[in-house]
C-alpha cells in the first residue's frame, strides 16, 4: 500500500486506501460481468451471485 501510495503522490495513506477500494469495487464488478462461470451457470439456470466476502454463491 505504501508503495501505491508513494506512486500517486499521496501525503496520506488514508487517501490512497480510498482509492484501493474503488478499483477493488470496479475488478469486482468487471470479474462478475465477463465471468466465464457466471455465463455457464446462466445456461443452466443458475443465478450466480457474491457474498459479503467477495466469494462466489448460487442461489
Amino acid at each position: 500500500m505504501r508503495v501505491l501510495q508513494k506512486i500517486l503522490g499521496h501525503r496520506d495513506i488514508q487517501t490512497t486506501m480510498i482509492y484501493s477500494h474503488v478499483f477493488d469495487l470496479t475488478i469486482k464488478n468487471q470479474h462478475e460481468q465477463f465471468s466465464p462461470i457466471k455465463h455457464l451457470d446462466e445456461k443452466q439456470g443458475y443465478k450466480t451471485r457474491t457474498n459479503k466476502k467477495g466469494r462466489l454463491k448460487r442461489q
